[in-house]
């Protein structure tokens, strides 16, 4: 199997490292080194000028690291303590209310943020700007920002509230003209401080990508699906949602502001890829005695918020 075969760009070669004629050589590209030719057919062969050791595998050998990532991998990956802490904090906060999983944004520590707001109202002038410009972009943005408002995903904050503004801005998905993406800028600094700064990035909790293409490809009949807005079907605990507030307009014709916060985890948090495959992963287990076969299919063949699925024809 071929990927990026129809990129040549992706191949491009940057740099190389040669030796004999009869010998692979190294070969840089835009995505990293590749090494490029076959081994002697020696059992053992010293070749490239860093002295890399290769050697020819058997079948068995191949068949074994075929096996090992076309079966699901069980959960024995080493975790930093960074990651077993974001684990604990889930684990023990991790609640259900009207319906929906809620988690804490995992902070390293409770954070002492200063009073931000007028740089994120400087940002907001900018956007507004953009608005002026571009008649298209405004009317999916305000869209966008009302769609989340109707949904609950986002609310007024109360007069007087503290927390820590974030700036935001669209962007369109070339593929996807029509739709915008509303990004919050976690990473956004005021006075060194940002709140992806503060934030656990958590584990790595997906299937391996290669196995799930392996087992993609296992039977005839191929199915795909993915979960829309995946992190606003999350909630984030009311103690933490200051931590998210932002600037917005207070009706749709207005030029009044207002202070709204985020009810769910935002993309743009680096907490957030975790914090809803874990909540994804968590709802699959909670009703396994239910629907075995979905908390199968989440648990083993879900990237993020894609899934694969193969089945036999009959």
């Amino acid at each position: 199997m071929l990927i990026g075969y129809n990129c040549p760009a992706a191949s491009f070669p940057l740099n190389s490292v040669k030796n004999t004629p009869h010998e692979p050589y190294g070969l840089e590209t835009p995505l990293g080194w590749m090494v490029v030719g076959g081994v002697s057919s020696g059992d053992e062969k010293v070749n490239m000028s860093h002295r890399i050791r290769t050697r020819e595998l058997s079948s068995d050998e191949i068949l074994k690291c075929l096996q090992e990532q076309i079966e699901p991998e069980n959960d024995s990956t080493l975790k930093s303590q960074n990651d077993l802490t974001f684990l604990k904090l889930m684990q023990d906060s991790l609640t259900v209310s009207d319906g929906f999983y809620t988690m804490p944004l995992p902070f390293k520590s409770v954070p002492e943020l200063p009073d931000n707001r007028q740089y994120a109202l400087k940002r907001f002038r900018l956007l507004e700007g953009k608005f002026r410009r571009n008649q298209q972009f405004k009317e999916k943005y305000h869209e966008f920002m009302e769609d989340i408002l109707v949904k609950g995903e986002a609310e007024a904050c109360s007069p007087g509230e503290d927390g820590w503004f974030i700036p935001h801005f669209g962007v369109f998905n070339q593929h996807k003209p029509d739709k915008i993406r509303v990004v919050f800028d976690c990473s956004a600094k005021f006075r060194g401080q940002s709140l992806n700064k503060n934030l656990l990035q958590g584990p790595d909790l997906n299937s391996s990508l290669a196995g799930l293409l392996c087992r993609f490809r296992k039977e005839r009949v191929a199915i795909t699906c993915d979960i829309k807005k995946m992190f606003h079907q999350f909630r984030v605990t009311e103690d933490h949602r200051k931590y998210l507030k932002f600037i917005w307009y207070e009706e749709r014709n207005s030029t009044n502001l207002r202070d709204y916060h985020m009810n769910v985890h935002l993309f743009g948090a680096v907490s957030s890829p975790s914090c809803a495959i874990y909540g994804l992963q968590q709802l699959a287990r909670d009703y396994d005695d239910i629907y075995p076969d979905a908390t199968s299919f989440i648990l083993n063949n879900f990237y993020v918020d894609d899934g694969l699925k193969i089945c036999a024809n009959h």
